[in-house]
C-alpha cells in the first residue's frame, strides 16, 4: 500500500529514487494499493460488487467511521476482485490522545490529535489489506511504539525502493527503468545489472582501471595487471549477487535451513569481497615495481617487520596509510579478514531463535570465536557493536544479525577499495597517458553505463 499523494508528485521529466520506486510499483509482479485520508479524487474508476457495494479501482476506502466497538469497513476492488474488510479495536482513539512524540507539534492539539488519528486509520487499512509494505512519509507511524500495521512493514519511499527492487531481481526482474504506466520498460540481463551495479559503486575504478587497460593493450606491458583489474570488478558484482542472495533468504521465514543458507551466502560474499581487496593488492604490487618473484605475498594484512606493507610504505606513504595507523581501511579489514579466514579454521556458527509470543523467528550468525576481542575493538572504532547488529556477546562468543552486520561491513569495504585505487599510483605506469574522458564515466545517455542506468541501480541496491 502506498500513500497516494507520493505517487501524485511524481513528475518523469525529474529523475529521482522516487521516480524509480513508482516505475517499480506498476509491474505486473506488484499489487499496488493506493490510500489517502480523503479518498481517491474525484473521477477515479470504480466497480460493483453482486451485493451492490462500490469500490474505487485501486484504492482501499474507508467507507465508515468507527462505530463504538472502534469497527471500521474498508473496500478494495482491482481488476479482478472485489475485496471487503474492516479495522477494529481502540488503536485509532489511542493515538489521537498519544502525547508522548513530537509528531505534528507545530500544529494546534486538536489538529496534531486528528492527524495521528488519521495516521492509525491508515496504518490500520495497510493491515486489514494485507499489505507486505506501507510506503509513507507518515512521521506518527515511525515514531510510535504502537504497532499500528501487524505483518505490515512500514517504510519511507527511500527505504521503499531497495525492498521492492530486491523484490523483483528475485523473481528474475531486473529493471532499469519503467514508464509510471507499466510500459516502456528497459530491462537489463542479470549480469549486466550488477556489473552496472558495481562501477557505479566504484567510482575511482575508472581511472584505475583505464591505466591498467591502457598499459597492457597499448603499452604492451604486463597483461597480469589488466586480468587483477577485471577480477576485481568481477569479484565486486558477484558479491552484490551474494548479498541479495543474503537478504532475499533473511525475509523468509526464518528456520534452520535458512540460517545455513543466509550463512553459507555471507560466506561467499566475505570471500569475494577479500578477493577484491586482494587483487587490489596485486595491481599495487606491479604498479610500484615490486620484486615480481613477490607478487604471491602482496597482501595488505602482512605487517610483520619489513614485511609487504612497509615495503609498500616506502614507495607510497599515502596508499599503505588506507589500512595502517587506526584509519577506518584498518578497522574494515579487520572484520572482513576474521568473515573470510573463517573458511580455514572455526566456521561461522548460525543460530535460529524461534519466536515467541507472536514474534517470528530470527537469526543470529556467531563470528569466529578466536577475533572476538581484535573484532570488537574493530566494531567499537566504526561506530559501535550496535550498529553492526551484535545481539549477544559474552567473552568467549559474539552473534551479530546478518542483514544489519553485512550492511555495515559491504559499503565501507567498497569506501575502502575505492581509496585503495585512488592512491594506487598509476599514473607512474609507462603507458598512463589518459584523458580526463578516460578518468570518467562514460557519458553516452544510451550506453550500458549511461548516468540514468547507474543511478537507477545504485538507487534500487540501496546506496
Amino acid at each position: 500500500m502506498v500513500d497516494a499523494h507520493l505517487l501524485a508528485r511524481l513528475d518523469e521529466g525529474v529523475y529521482s529514487a522516487e521516480l524509480i520506486l513508482g516505475e517499480l510499483l506498476s509491474h505486473r509482479f506488484i499489487t499496488e494499493c493506493r490510500y489517502a485520508d480523503v479518498g481517491p479524487p474525484a473521477g477515479t474508476p470504480s466497480k460493483r460488487s453482486q451485493t451492490g457495494a462500490e469500490a474505487c479501482i485501486g484504492w482501499a476506502v474507508v467507507t465508515s467511521e468507527a462505530d463504538e466497538q472502534g469497527i471500521q469497513s474498508i473496500v478494495y476492488a482491482d481488476e479482478k476482485q472485489f475485496f471487503v474488510t474492516g479495522t477494529f479495536g481502540n488503536r485509532t482513539e489511542i493515538a489521537q490522545h498519544d502525547m508522548s512524540g513530537t509528531s505534528y507539534d507545530e500544529l494546534g492539539p486538536c489538529q496534531a490529535g486528528e492527524q495521528r488519528r488519521l495516521d492509525a486509520v491508515a496504518g490500520q487499512v495497510a493491515e486489514a489489506w494485507g499489505a507486505d509494505i506501507f510506503v509513507t512519509e507518515r512521521p506518527y507511524l515511525f515514531e510510535s511504539r504502537i504497532d499500528f500495521a501487524q505483518g505490515t512493514t512500514i517504510l519511507r519511499p527511500v527505504d521503499a525502493l531497495p525492498v521492492v527492487a530486491l523484490y523483483l531481481r528475485a523473481q528474475a526482474v531486473y529493471m532499469i527503468q519503467c514508464g509510471l504506466n507499466g510500459h516502456d520498460t528497459l530491462t537489463t540481463s542479470k549480469g549486466g545489472f550488477y556489473l552496472i551495479g558495481a562501477h557505479e559503486l566504484l567510482p575511482a575504478s575508472w581511472r584505475w582501471y583505464a591505466a591498467c587497460a591502457k598499459e597492457v593493450l597499448i603499452g604492451k606491458g604486463d597483461d597480469r595487471l589488466l586480468y587483477l583489474a577485471q577480477s576485481l570488478l568481477q569479484r565486486v558484482q558477484h558479491a552484490l549477487e551474494a548479498r541479495d542472495a543474503v537478504h532475499c533468504t533473511l525475509n523468509r521465514p526464518q528456520n534452520n535451513d535458512s540460517t545455513n543458507t543466509a550463512l553459507s551466502d555471507l560466506n561467499t560474499v566475505a570471500i569475494l569481497l577479500m578477493g577484491a581487496v586482494d587483487a587490489a593488492a596485486r595491481v599495487a604490487h606491479l604498479t610500484l615495481k615490486m620484486p615480481e618473484n613477490k607478487l604471491r605475498r602482496a597482501s595488505w594484512q602482512e605487517r610483520q617487520n619489513k614485511g609487504w606493507l612497509e615495503q609498500v610504505r616506502g614507495l607510497s606513504a599515502a596508499l599503505a596509510d588506507t589500512v595502517s595507523n587506526g584509519a577506518d581501511g584498518e578497522h574494515v579489514l579487520t572484520v572482513l579478514r576474521s568473515v573470510r579466514n573463517s573458511v580455514h579454521g572455526e566456521a561461522l556458527q548460525g543460530l535460529t531463535i524461534n519466536g515467541i509470543g507472536g514474534h517470528v523467528a530470527t537469526t543470529l550468525i556467531g563470528l569466529p570465536r578466536e577475533d572476538i576481542s581484535e573484532v570488537m575493538t574493530a566494531l567499537t572504532a566504526l561506530g559501535g557493536s550496535a550498529a553492526w547488529g551484535v545481539q549477544r556477546k559474552t567473552a568467549h562468543e559474539l552473534f551479530v544479525e546478518p542483514g544489519v552486520f553485512l550492511e555495515q561491513l559491504f559499503p565501507r569495504v567498497l569506501t575502502l577499495l575505492n581509496l585503495m585505487m585512488e592512491k594506487t599510483p598509476v599514473e607512474n605506469l609507462p603507458n598512463y597517458n589518459l584523458t580526463l574522458a578516460d578518468t570518467l564515466p562514460p557519458t553516452d545517455p544510451m550506453g550500458m553505463f549511461s548516468e540514468l542506468n547507474r543511478l537507477s541501480i545504485r538507487w534500487q541496491l540501496g546506496f
